[in-house]
């Protein structure tokens, strides 16, 4: 889904400014990209491991000791089954989950290779977490519509590798900002 914004958000993007965003032209329009990725440690198991699609697959702790949810799959969703959940909790929503552990080395490896293709977008990334980040891409664009085709760009970059490379999917959010501090919200435009 692609969720386009205008209004008011308390964010500021200090370190994007500090890292080398133009601050004399803060005031001026800025068109910022947020990416979040779907279900990631869950998506990530299920792209590596091909027997796990389309089966509730849970990653965090385990149910017989006092583990939490760190993500869940879409199909352990369905049973109500969120993040930060008490796994022993979630087992009982849904009994068929497959419960996992986290493979942070391989989660770090796929949010490089992730970045970099932010990267390849724009100089002034953000990660907010391995599978967050805002992207200023004003550079790069001259109108919100520029803003939301890089948006749907980026997600596309993922659809176009074979499925057993894909990064998990991506949720692209397009905002136009007026300053560091205000990004517009109200629209809402979905794919």
């Amino acid at each position: 889904m692609l969720r386009v914004y205008s209004g008011t958000i308390l964010y500021e993007l200090s370190t994007i400014s500090q890292r080398g965003a133009n601050t004399s032209t803060m005031h001026e329009p800025r068109f910022i990209l947020h990416i979040d990725l779907d279900a990631y440690y869950a998506s990530i198991e299920q792209r590596d491991r091909p027997d796990l699609r389309g089966k509730p697959v849970i990653v965090g702790g385990s149910p017989d000791q006092r583990g939490v949810v760190s993500t869940a799959s879409y199909e352990a969703r369905r049973f109500g089954v969120h993040s930060a959940m008490p796994s022993r909790t979630a087992q009982r929503l849904c009994p068929e989950a497959i419960f996992l552990p986290p493979r942070f080395e391989v989660y770090r490896e796929v949010s490089a290779q992730i970045m970099a293709i932010f990267q390849a977008q724009t100089s002034l990334v953000e990660p907010l977490s391995l599978d967050e980040a805002y992207l200023d891409v004003t550079a790069a664009v001259h109108a919100f519509e520029e803003a939301e085709q890089l948006a749907r760009e980026i997600k596309q970059h993922r659809s176009d590798r074979p499925r057993d490379s894909r990064p998990p999917l991506a949720s692209p959010t397009a905002s136009f900002w007026r300053n560091s501090r205000r990004m517009p919200t109200n629209l809402m435009a979905s794919w």
